[in-house]
């Protein structure tokens, strides 16, 4: 409590932190009241300091997607200090089972389409950053072998023709809350991508099925645009690597769960079965 008194005491006199209402290894999220209006405080916890995050083009990007309203209004930032301090979304946070429902389905299809049509703020980052980043951080990581068969996949797939979107990087169930209308949280590595990847995370995270896979291409396309599958298939397993690498970090720098050491060794077995 100490800690947290400090880091927020330059915040506006009307702040007021009312509990924690959840932790992570990266961040801590409290509920509290900035300027009498009812919000939610991220706070950086260590580890966010080794993962090449950029708080301040965040908060930017946050502030230039508000009038499409995909996001939390961002109400104070200090990057310094790992602060962000959001309006509170009421509304439910989606589960596994809601991406799965064909109503839900179509809106996330139909969101993840509105966010690669986004205009990127200035200094937004490209996937390339992360993936350096990690690289540079890993390499004496137990696991570092598989660091360059995602870096050698990653360039495979990304010829510098592409055409690079605004993407979140992150489009898991838990990041979603259906209120007045669905909101996406957590923009925290949104960067410049190939939308590939977004369409790839929503797909293999929420494990669908071929026929919501179809359902989903085609609400995300709208029937106009072709998706490659092969393509899509390539783009699942680089978020595989994505997902691993960002366990590796988090076994070097912080403390990890049972359900996370479960989840790298189910990823280090798929991906292990890939490369044989």
């Amino acid at each position: 409590m100490p800690d947290l008194i400090q880091k927020t005491e330059t915040i506006a006199n009307d702040f007021i932190v009312k509990q924690l209402i959840k932790e992570g290894p990266v961040t801590r999220i409290y509920l509290c009241t900035f300027e009498g209006i009812e919000s939610v405080m991220r706070l950086d916890r260590p580890m966010a300091g080794q993962l090449g995050l950029n708080r301040a083009v965040e908060y930017d990007l946050l502030e230039s997607i508000q009038f499409h309203g995909l996001s939390p209004q961002p109400l104070y930032s200090d990057p310094d200090e790992g602060i962000l301090v959001c309006r509170y979304i009421k509304g439910k946070t989606l589960n596994q089972a809601d991406i799965h429902q064909t109503p839900m389905l179509i809106e996330v299809a139909r969101i993840t389409r509105s966010i690669h049509k986004l205009e990127p703020v200035s200094g937004i980052l490209k996937l390339t950053h992360f993936l350096n980043h990690y690289e540079a951080q890993l390499s004496d990581h137990r696991l570092s072998p598989f660091l360059r068969s995602g870096m050698d996949l990653f360039a495979e797939l990304s010829p510098e023709t592409t055409a690079l979107k605004l993407c979140h990087n992150d489009l898991n169930h838990s990041n979603f809350v259906s209120g007045n209308n669905l909101f996406i949280l957590d923009w925290e590595y949104a960067s410049l991508n190939d939308p590939y990847f977004d369409l790839a995370t929503v797909i293999g995270y929420h494990q669908l099925s071929d026929s919501k896979i179809e359902e989903f291409i085609n609400h995300y396309s709208q029937n106009s645009e072709s998706i490659d599958i092969k393509k899509l298939d390539q783009w699942r397993q680089l978020t595989d690597y994505l997902c691993i690498f960002w366990l590796m970090m988090l076994e070097k720098y912080a403390t990890m769960s049972g359900k996370e050491k479960a989840w790298m060794i189910d990823l280090e077995r798929r991906l292990s079965k890939k490369k044989g």
